[in-house]
Formats: C-alpha cells, structure tokens, sequence
C-alpha cells in the first residue's frame, strides 16, 4: 500500500522535514538542530495556521513513518541525570543553524510570531500516543491492518513508549518534570499510562517528582485564568487553562484505573493534603473557566463534568482510605459525600455487590486475571458467560483460565450471580437508581451469605485483574489451570470431565 500523501503547512517539502528530524536527533544527547528547527518540523505536520490538528499528517506519520516518532520519544524517555538535563538545555539556548539554506529557514519561520523561545514542551505537545485499537494486541491488530492492506499505527506496541524499559523511562520523565513542570509533560505521561497500563506503575510510585509535580499542575491552570479574568494580557486562553487541567485529570483517571487502594495511598504519600487542597482549587473554578470559553460547545461541558467527575472521586477515595475525618471546613462537601458513600459500600455487601454488577455492565475488559484485552481492542463486544449472564470474557481460553483460578475462580460464584440477579429482577443493564430496590430485595429474600460471597469475590476480582500480570504469564498459568476441563466453544460455557 503506498503511503498517504502528507499536508505539510505552507509548501513544506515533508519527506525533507522528517529525514532532517531523524538525523538531528540521531545523537539523543546532541540534537543537530536548535529547538525552533526541530519546533518547526513538528508543526509543519501537526497544526495548520489556525492551530487545529491536520489529522490526515498524524494518521500519515503514524501508519508510514514510525522512525519519526520513534526518534521524538527516545529523545524524551533517554534517562538524563539533572546535571545533565542542565546542560542539555543551554545548549538548545541560542541557534547554530545555517539559515543561509533556505529550507531550514523556512522551517525556522514557522514559528508563530511574537511566540517564546521554543523548548521540550513543543515536543510533548505534537506525540500522539492516544491509543488506538488496543496496542496491548500486537498480533492481533498486525493480522487485521494485513487484511486491510494497511500498516499498524504507531505505536506498535507498548514497548514503543517505554523504548528504555519501564524504570528508565519513567525516570527520565520524572526529570524532565522536575526540571520543565508542565501540564503537557503530565497529560503525556497519562496517555502513555493509558496504553503502557501497569507496567508503569511502579516506576511511577517510586518516581521522586511526578507525584508532586502532578498535583501542583492542577493549580496552575486556575492561577493563569485568575491572571486572564484580572484583564491581564497572556497568550493562554480559558480553553487552554481547560484543556490543561483535563490534561492533569487523564493522568489521575488513569492512575486510579490501574492502581490499587494501597498503591494509590502510596503514590500520594507526604502529598495528601495537597492534594485535597488543588482539587479544591480546580473543582471551585472549572465550571467558571469552561463558561467563559469561546465559543462554548457541548464538549466543553462534557470535559468540565469529566474533570469534576474524576477529581471528586479522586479527592473522595483518599479521604475515606485515610479514614479523614467528615470536616466540611477542612473538605468540600461534594468529595465528602463521595467519600461517605465509598464507606457505606465498603460496608454494606448488598450495595458492594450491586456496585460489582454494576461495574461489569459498564465494563470494558476481560474478566480473566492476566487478559489485558479491552472492548476497544478487540473492535467488538464481548461475550458473558453462559453460566451467571453477567461476567464478560473475550475468548473460551479466558474464560477456562478463570473457572478454575487459584485465587478467584469463577465457577465459585457463578451460580450465585446468576441467583441474585434473578431474586432481585436486575437488569443486564442496571441503572444507578436501581441500587434501592436491589438492596430491598436483597434484604426481603436472599441469602445475606450469597450476598456477601459476590460481593466479596467480586473484589478480590477486581483487585486480581489491577496487579501486574504479564501475557506471557498468563499464557503459562492457562496450561497449568486447565487441568481436565474442556471448553464449548460454541457458548461461553465450561464443562469438568
């Protein structure tokens, strides 16, 4: 398949700013050109003269020249130490550009007028890591983009993110936030997480600045919009303050995805009352900031409510698992009542086990321990057991691996999921009002230990599908699982022999 043709801004021969890219920074230490050359490349691609995405450049680059990418994210995970991070930016103060070639100085143009000097924050801003059909599948999405007669978009996998291991990687990042806080710098380490998922996690919990430095970024984009609404002059603008909170948001949506309660705990060590503080900052003032964005659309009230939906959970479960006290003074009332409500489920077995089946409703993953496959990553939707009618699994292998798991075997409640959906006439697809009448039912006619063995199995579920579990793990567990049970691969049911 030839590759798409590129849109590049103003006649800028793209072939020509992608090899001048890649051989710039071929030494990552060293890069050839100075940061307005390299700026321009990127923008050349990324933005017309309006400043929106050209987004047949992004799919053209992500299908056709993954080395362009390769080399823009090397250059940002290459592990530096601060001193040398230092020096790294000196040298990119100042140009040594010939701009006697006029190519380069039309690269060189491209740089809006009156903009500041460009620095690594044009970088973070132009990757596009969003994840696009489940990097996790690599087989998978490399068969269905040959049958398409097209490439797999970049990243390829995982591992493309992290090209120095996990550790490495996240320490170089860690560094270059220390060293250049930004909202960018933390919404590009929340997009990686998104795709990386739990490989990432430890390296974030022991990461020396980026639990800090991502709390603190809430509040800035507060105080440049105070700065904006004093009527002072500033080139950021609602929607940017906006977007740069969202930005902190992704990142903590993501982390509370994929950590556990303890983890979490963990990352925010030391950071607690900071944390409550500017998400107090954030929460008081985004609905403001989004009003006075322009012009104003459904989908900026759409990421107001997301920001406030994921800093109010946030908020909530640090409250209740330090088991803070219910001081509406110390704490907004929203994240108290979230608070008080994670502590009555935690509590209570009938609201844990409507939460558990309400979850896997809205769920968009494999229920196997170690399956990392997604609804999104599969392009399709997927099968429930035929058994309960409620847990989804994506294929019969996984649903046989969790059966007879050693920790959370699903064959120990699926009956009993079956019965209580039944006894309390839940729906497939339950709304959250119908917790009252679930808890009554529970209450009037099932058995209080069915109730609580769901609940708690389901927890433990939930807990076992968070911890780090490698495929190539999970593939080896599989075969010594299995043991004598055979699979009907016409449903999703399990038989023993």
């Amino acid at each position: 398949m030839s590759p798409p043709v590129l849109h590049p801004i103003r006649q800028i021969d793209g072939e020509a700013a992608i090899n001048l890219f890649v051989a710039s920074l071929e030494d990552l230490r060293h890069p050839k050109q100075c940061p307005a050359c390299l700026t321009g490349c990127l923008l050349a691609f990324f933005h017309n003269t309006n400043g929106a995405y050209i987004w047949d450049n992004v799919y053209a680059l992500r299908a056709h020249h993954h080395v362009f990418l390769d080399r823009c994210i090397a250059f940002l995970t290459l592990e530096r130490s601060l001193d040398e991070l230092d020096v790294a930016c000196a040298r990119w103060i100042g140009c040594d550009c010939d701009l006697s070639d006029a190519f380069i100085r039309k690269l060189h143009d491209l740089l809006p007028r009156g903009a500041e000097e460009p620095n690594i924050d044009t970088f973070t801003r132009h990757v596009p890591v969003k994840e696009k059909g489940g990097v996790h599948k690599v087989a998978h999405n490399a068969e269905k983009a040959a049958k398409q007669g097209k490439n797999v978009l970049w990243p390829t996998k995982p591992s493309d993110l992290l090209p120095f291991g996990p550790e490495s990687s996240v320490r170089a990042l860690d560094y270059w936030i220390e060293r250049s806080p930004t909202p960018l710098w933390i919404g590009l380490v929340g997009s990686m997480l998104e795709i990386c998922k739990r490989s990432m996690i430890p390296a974030l919990i022991a990461s020396t600045y980026i639990p800090e430095k991502s709390v603190g970024m809430l509040e800035v984009p507060v105080m440049v919009y105070l700065v904006l609404s004093s009527g002072s002059r500033s080139q950021a603008t609602p929607a940017s303050c906006l977007a740069d909170i969202k930005r902190c948001a992704v990142f903590f949506l993501q982390l509370q995805s994929f950590c556990d309660r303890h983890e979490l705990l963990k990352f925010f060590a030391g950071q607690e009352e900071f944390l409550f503080r500017a998400t107090k900052t954030a929460l008081d003032s985004v609905r403001n900031i989004a009003r006075d964005v322009t012009p104003y659309t459904p989908d900026t009230d759409q990421d107001a409510g997301y920001i406030q939906s994921v800093l109010t959970t946030l908020a909530a479960t640090v409250h209740c698992h330090l088991a803070l006290p219910f001081d509406a003074k110390a704490y907004l009332p929203v994240v108290l009542a979230h608070s008080l409500a994670v502590l009555k489920t935690e509590k209570d077995p009938p609201a844990m086990a409507f939460q558990a089946l309400y979850q896997l409703a809205c769920y968009e993953r494999c229920c196997a321990p170690g399956c990392r496959a997604t609804f999104a990553g599969l392009g399709r939707k997927f099968s429930a057991c035929a058994g309960c009618a409620r847990v989804p699994f994506c294929s019969k292998p996984c649903l046989a691996r969790a059966w007879k798991h050693p920790r959370v075997a699903h064959k120990d409640v699926c009956k009993k999921i079956r019965a209580l959906g039944a006894a309390t006439g839940l729906a497939s697809k339950p709304a959250p009002t119908d917790i009252l009448a679930f808890r009554e039912k529970c209450v009037a006619g099932v058995d209080e230990k069915d109730v609580a063995d769901v609940a708690l199995h389901m927890q433990r579920l939930f807990k076992e599908m968070s911890s780090a579990f490698s495929e190539e793990d999970a593939d080896t567990q599989l075969l010594e699982e299995l043991g004598n049970s055979v699979v009907s691969f016409e449903t999703l049911e399990i038989e023993d022999k």
